[in-house]
């Protein structure tokens, strides 16, 4: 019987002395707080950073067309914009809505 009121004893001790060192040491420092006169001015906010630049998200773009070029109305080097188009398919097949009777 002493043996197992000593191991209870024990028991309990460890646990105040563990829950004395989770909450008693724990603590930090008081909050501090700055205040400052408002003024009017310009902000300026700086970002100092070194390393690569990596995309979140990446996105392919591009379309695979296939045929005989017609007209190129673009050379070597210029910019593109939407329009004129760049360039004028030919057509290789005859369509069967402009020739109903031959197809």
């Amino acid at each position: 019987m002493k043996t197992k009121n000593k191991w209870l004893i024990l028991a309990g001790l460890a646990a105040v002395i563990g829950l004395f060192a989770a909450f008693g040491l724990n603590r930090g420092g008081a909050a501090q707080h700055f205040t400052a006169k408002v003024e009017r001015g310009e902000i300026d906010d700086v970002v100092e950073a070194t390393g690569t630049i990596n995309a979140v998200i990446t996105v392919q773009v591009g379309s695979q067309v296939s045929g005989t070029i017609a007209k190129l109305n673009v050379d070597f080097n210029s910019r593109v914009q939407p329009k004129p188009a760049p360039c004028r398919l030919g057509r290789t097949t005859p369509e069967p809505w402009r020739f109903p009777k031959t197809a």
